[in-house]
């Protein structure tokens, strides 16, 4: 085959992009078994991979074997489906189960979570992951499963607190998760299921203890599963010890927010306590990437090691040649034997590094991922084997979907697992069609950086989208403004973390002589923790800055299914042929990011109004909200706040999304929107008391344009709406009239007690 030939084809396929097709095509069918797809639509997008073989120029064997995995890890994702249900005796089939209804119940610790609701509070809140043995009342008989324990205002000196592995005794209000009735709400169900918890606990400060013996009560039979059951305990009991001692050292050194911003850099916040207000910028302005413990601090953290083991570790001179022929073989010999030891070294450091990681900040989509992708690293290291980024991706991929894969719909693994795939294969696209044309190394350095942001946000835009409704404006330039301090960072904390845990070690009598080291050691994570405050001032300054810029963070509407499918293909499509035309390729790729983005934005909410038994609430373009209090005569009250839970729970969500609140523009029973051109009037409903009143929007340029929300006591939908509003100003944020008019789309979610319209284009 010619040059000219050989450049208009593909490049061959290796074992390392065979590989990382095989664990596409597992992830695509745990992806099918996830959403509830019908079988013979698995087997239709399997028959699809052979169709597109000519496409992408696969050999017949590849696609046979991709079509075979995707039917197989489907049909392992609907076996494991059906299997993650509740148990028979889990509480969540306690017969009868009542609303408040109490009961008490012995079980093990398996996970403790403190959350701090404001910095000022002098309480606590704390959540349990117990593992139930048995309940005491209303029966007693022996339990399965696992359940969540919400203590709430918790004394902050209380010291004698639960840790993984301890038995205790509670009682409390049991509650099933409520499921999701508005698009607003958090799924509290799905997302405890997907953890194998169906049942709620709520119990006061006082009504649990800790049990002492608990392992005198298990039953002789299970004496010997219970040693390693007990085993494992005791090792997630030192490290919750060494986690809570870390977490303290850092807050009595930098406070309590900088304290918890440090510790979350290196532990996560899943199991770090983050300021809710500093938590809410970060996530504005698209740095709470940093907040978790992510493959981001892993790399950098073994990255450090390496380079410290190569610049501390001895070097042999192979140059050098001994003086006397005779011991010249000799020589040699002993070199190599050096040049071996000295490899497993600086590869058994970073080694260690991962797994005090892993043991500390949890094995997480996130960390898991890098974990599993630097041991392959660090093992292809040591064997003098030449990795694929990609294979490593793809072997960790597929080790996660192999063991759970029903993982697959966890957003820290969608997220984690898009990004890093971006970085592997948008980064070198981006890097061939522009970075090689810059020649000053300081721009090519910066550049670099930001094709970095930019890769991995275009393979996780469709995912931030679907999830999070958000799109955030400034991370990319938020990103370059905090990269220089997050490794600096990240580097500082394990250190000062290893230190302090160090330091929080009793020694026994017969080891009093280490006294000196463990001081030394709480000198010196006093010292970093100092030499830290600095970039950690410029972290939350910027967090603080960005965030209180107008529209730092748009809230958009979740882009079709067909979209989403369309952009991924054009991205698979773009990656097998870019290299021809690198330009034309990242150009492609470039305007289907931006086509995605403004197809969200226009079709985001222009006004929703939830309308509740107390309040109506109304959230303007998601640049402001008010809260409308009515009484029996439909006027407004003194109180701004929402009366009800929904209500709390839909001013949440607006606030986490940046939306401001205002006083409302009201008298008596109309509300003036002259923004939108439109007009809300609240009619009183008569018959029962706590009847829901009727919402009529109106539009002031459109005498025939009028739309009415009509709720109901009963029935299906609980609500209805009737008519169409026509309004020339569509596009959010922009108060511009458009040439021509066109009808807003009318959306209700209901429910017995409230309901919610949401108006878009």
């Amino acid at each position: 085959m010619s040059e000219k030939d050989s450049a208009s084809q593909p490049a061959g396929y290796t074992a390392a992009r065979a590989f990382s097709l095989f664990s596409l095509a597992v992830l695509s069918g745990a992806l099918l078994a996830s959403c509830n797809c019908h079988g013979a639509i698995a087997v239709l997008v399997a028959m699809l991979l052979l169709l597109l073989r000519p496409l992408f120029l696969w050999p017949f064997k590849v696609a046979a074997i991709l079509s075979l995995a995707l039917v197989f890890s489907f049909l392992w994702g609907v076996v494991r489906k059906e299997n993650s249900g509740p148990q028979q005796n889990d509480l969540y089939f306690l017969h009868p189960l009542q609303s408040n209804s109490h009961v008490g119940i012995v079980g093990q610790v398996e996970e403790v979570r403190e959350r701090i609701a404001s910095a000022d509070r002098a309480d606590h809140d704390l959540s349990l992951i117990v593992r139930a043995d048995r309940l005491l009342y209303p029966e007693s008989r022996p339990l399965t499963g696992k359940v969540l324990v919400d203590i709430e205002a918790l004394p902050a000196a209380l010291s004698d607190l639960p840790l993984p592995g301890d038995m205790i005794e509670l009682s409390g209000i049991l509650r099933k998760p409520r499921a999701k009735s508005f698009s607003f709400e958090f799924d509290e169900s799905t997302w405890l299921a997907s953890k194998g918890i169906f049942a709620r606990l709520k119990v006061r400060a006082a009504d649990f203890h800790v049990v002492e013996d608990a392992a005198d009560s298990r039953c002789p039979s299970e004496h010997s599963g219970f040693q390693i059951e007990r085993a494992c305990a005791g090792v997630g009991r030192v490290i919750a010890v060494l986690r809570k001692a870390i977490v303290s050292a850092h807050s009595k050194n930098l406070g309590t927010v900088k304290g918890g911003l440090f510790s979350s850099m290196v532990l996560g916040d899943r199991v770090v306590s983050i300021d809710p207000e500093l938590k809410r910028q970060f996530s504005l302005v698209g740095l709470s990437h940093l907040l978790a413990a992510s493959g981001l601090n892993l790399t950098i953290i073994v990255t450090a090691a390496l380079v410290l083991c190569r610049f501390s570790l001895p070097k042999s001179h192979p140059g050098q040649k001994p003086s006397q022929s005779k011991n010249q073989s000799q020589s040699k010999n002993q070199r190599q034997s050096k040049n071996q030891r000295a490899n497993c070294l600086d590869t058994f450091i970073p080694f260690l590094c991962v797994i005090l990681f892993v043991a500390f900040a949890g094995a997480g989509p996130s960390v898991s991922r890098a974990a599993i992708m630097c041991l392959v690293a660090l093992w292809a290291r040591l064997a003098f084997v030449r990795l694929a980024h990609g294979a490593a991706l793809a072997l960790a991929l597929l080790l996660a979907l192999a063991l759970d894969p029903l993982s697959v719909s966890d957003v820290g693994l969608q997220l984690s697992y898009g990004a890093t795939f971006g970085i592997i294969y948008i980064y070198p696209l981006i890097e061939l069609a522009w970075l090689k044309s810059i020649q000053r190394a300081w721009l090519r350095a910066l550049s670099s950086l930001v094709a970095v942001v930019v890769a991995a946000q275009i393979a996780v835009l469709p995912i931030q989208l679907q999830v999070f409704q958000q799109l955030s404006i400034l991370v990319v330039p938020a990103n370059l403004l905090a990269e220089p301090v997050v490794v600096p960072l990240t580097i500082m904390g394990f250190v000062s973390s290893i230190f302090a845990a160090l330091a929080s070690l009793h020694m026994p009598e017969q080891l009093r002589f280490c006294q000196p080291v463990l001081n030394v050691s709480s000198s010196l994570s006093n010292a970093i923790d100092w030499l830290a405050k600095f970039p950690l001032d410029w972290l939350t300054y910027l967090a603080n800055s960005l965030a209180h810029i107008p529209f730092v963070s748009l809230s958009v509407a979740k882009p079709p299914v067909v979209f989403i499918f369309s952009y991924y293909f054009v991205m698979a499509l773009v990656l097998v042929w870019g290299h021809l035309r690198a330009r034309l390729a990242l150009l492609v790729l470039c305007l289907s990011f931006l086509f995605l983005s403004l197809l969200s934005y226009i079709e985001s909410p222009l006004l929703q109004v939830l309308c509740t038994s107390r309040e109506l609430i109304v959230n303007r373009g998601n640049c402001e909200y008010f809260v409308f209090s009515y009484g029996d005569e439909l006027r407004q009250n003194s109180s701004s706040g929402p009366q009800t839970a929904l209500g709390q729970n839909f001013v949440r969500s607006l606030v986490a999304k940046g939306v401001h609140a205002a006083p409302p523009p009201a008298m008596g029973g109309h509300l003036m929107l002259n923004c939108e051109s439109l007009k809300i009037q609240i009619a009183k409903a008569y018959g029962r008391r706590y009847s829901l009143p009727s919402v009529q929007i109106e539009s002031l340029t459109n005498q025939h344009s009028e739309l009415s929300a009509l709720p109901s006591s009963s029935g299906p939908p609980y609500c209805a709406i009737r008519g169409e509003v026509v309004t020339p100003m569509f596009i959010p944020y922009c108060r511009l009239a458009m040439p021509c008019s066109f009808p807003l789309l009318a959306e209700v979610e209901a429910v017995k007690s409230a309901y919610l319209i949401t108006l878009r284009l």
